[in-house]
């Protein structure tokens, strides 16, 4: 259990805050302006501090500084509106631990304040926060979905084990393998990359295991493979779905025996180099149509990652907005722009098919389409301006069950609420679930909860 100080001048959202904490076990005080807080650090001295950014007196940025100030850094997560995520991400880089986005999710909020706790305590704020600042500093996300993907990132990335990172294209599997590899023991040694469906099969055979001279026209000199070139380090084989049957077998030797055989030679070379590869394709499929290896596929998926497309992570639309915003800018040579809140709305009930590539590429394009102060919606690409492709708009569009099931959940559970007029216990016992089966089931947003 650990004492959580809330600061919010909105008396609803002190309420929920204080029934969820208070649920999940924590002690919590909640005070309605940054003056009140203030005198609290010293009264309450919390393990943790939930506050609004904008205020009436003393801000949020005020009860940051206060709450710095303190003996051990207490932690502070900053609640702020969408519209202020520039200036909530201007927090962060004071010594913030976190943000979370309002209207936000249980599941969020429950994740945020594990993080926050459990951060260690009297060190350096930057050092804070949560894990991909520390550890993925390319990599953007503070959804569960890609927390806990992080977290499964630091577990087995000083193994030697083989990867195979599942995903749609544009979801950054290569960033995955580079992040596995610089949080190893091998990231002074060599990454390298190859996509295996850029080269027909003589030229990727000879990139990959190397040729003697000779061996085949234009081979004038002996020539090592990736494998070779990157001994010690780590290789990444992209879209391995396309690789020939005649090199799989290859490949599968290579993986088995840790050997390989440069084309045109009759000598075995060691190489010590740890495989990760990459598909967008269901390799299961492949198998059973007969293009694929069975037996190269669990050699490969000794550890299988699932990269989660956008549009399973939409709550995390404003942060990579906001990293890519500064990207573009930067490269401008010009001030960050501002976002038009209408603006980030679109961009975040959009689905992204063509997932953080896409997202990244339309804001490359808003920054150099805005008048340098404000993106604002005529800046977007007309396809999210029109919402051509959102995943609900289609007629003929068949929706993932799951997120039909989820829909019918919430319905029912906030039908359940108001027969029990607010009583969240008395719903959860109606419906025959536990409390925070039943927190979980409700809808996200704060608005749509009873008061």
């Amino acid at each position: 259990m650990a004492r959580v100080l809330i600061v919010d001048d909105e008396l609803s959202t002190l309420q929920l805050l204080s029934q969820l904490l208070g649920d999940l076990g924590h002690e919590v005080r909640a005070v309605s302006t940054g003056e009140k807080a203030i005198d609290e650090l010293a009264v309450f001295e919390p393990h943790l501090v939930l506050t609004d950014l904008r205020m009436k007196g003393a801000s949020g940025l005020d009860v940051l500084k206060a709450a710095r100030a303190r003996p051990g850094n207490v932690p502070v997560i900053i609640l702020t509106a969408y519209a202020e995520i520039d200036t909530a991400v201007e927090a962060i880089r004071e010594g913030a631990s976190d943000y979370l986005p309002k209207p936000f999710h249980l599941e969020d909020l429950r994740l945020k304040v594990e993080l926050a706790m459990t951060a260690p305590r009297g060190v350096a704020p930057e050092s804070r926060g949560p894990v991909e600042r520390r550890k993925f500093p390319e990599m953007i996300g503070q959804s569960p979905v890609i927390q806990e993907l992080f977290k499964t990132l630091e577990k087995i990335a000083d193994t030697d084990s083989t990867v195979l990172i599942a995903g749609e294209s544009g979801t950054g599997k290569e960033l995955i393998a580079r992040a596995l590899h610089n949080l190893s023991s091998r990231q002074k040694l060599p990454f390298i990359a190859i996509n295996c469906s850029a080269l027909p099969e003589p030229l990727l055979e000879s990139e990959i295991f190397g040729h003697k001279r000779g061996s085949f026209t234009g081979a004038f000199a002996d020539k090592k493979g990736l494998f070779e070139e990157a001994e010690g380090g780590s290789t990444f084989l992209d879209e391995i779905g396309s690789m020939p049957m005649t090199l799989q077998s290859k490949l599968l030797r290579f993986l088995q025996e840790k050997e390989l055989r440069r084309v045109g030679d009759n000598t075995t070379r060691k190489v010590n180099v740890r495989v990760i590869a990459a598909t967008n394709e269901k390799l299961e499929e492949k198998i059973r149509l007969g293009s694929f290896r069975e037996d190269l596929f669990y050699r490969l998926s000794v550890i299988p990652l699932e990269i989660p497309p956008l549009r399973e992570r939409l709550t995390d639309v404003p942060l990579l907005v906001q990293h890519f915003v500064k990207i573009s800018a930067d490269a401008m040579g010009i001030e960050m722009p501002k976002l038009e809140p209408e603006a980030l709305r679109l961009m975040q009930s959009y689905s992204w098919p063509g997932n953080v590539r896409e997202l990244q590429n339309a804001i490359e394009r808003a920054v150099a389409m805005s008048n340098r102060e404000w993106i604002k919606v005529e800046d977007l690409p007309e396809r999210i301006r029109m919402q051509e492709t959102p995943a609900h708009s289609h007629p003929l569009a068949i929706r993932p069950l799951k997120d039909v099931l989820r829909e019918f959940e919430r319905d029912y559970c906030s039908k359940a609420l108001k027969l029990a007029h607010g009583d969240r216990r008395a719903a959860a016992h109606m419906l025959k679930i536990s409390l925070p089966s039943f927190y979980r089931k409700l809808p996200p947003s704060m608005e749509d909860l009873p008061q």
